[in-house]
């Protein structure tokens, strides 16, 4: 686990999360790691993330979300995220 964790909230935004991690992937500083949480997307943004950039982030589905909680391997600010966006449902 890196020292900097970047984490990008989605939700039926293709367009938009695409160009925000492509712009995180594109910045000097290269060491971290970038989490894309994704609260149950019905457009296509999850695939054509897998797809574009499947091999360079970790992303968190709504799925694994209470999981997530609970798991100590996650950083605390990246579990603040997932617990914001449970709040949401």
């Amino acid at each position: 686990m890196k020292d900097v964790g970047v984490v990008i909230c989605n939700y039926n935004k293709q367009e938009y999360v695409v160009r925000c991690i492509q712009s995180v992937l594109e910045s000097k500083y290269q060491d971290f790691d970038l989490y894309v949480v994704d609260n149950a997307s019905t457009d296509n943004s999850v695939e054509c993330i897998q797809q574009m950039y499947g091999d360079r982030l970790k992303e968190v589905s709504t799925r694994q979300l209470q999981y997530m909680l609970y798991n100590c391997d996650y950083p605390e600010p990246l579990r603040q995220v997932i617990y914001r966006e449970l709040s949401r449902r």
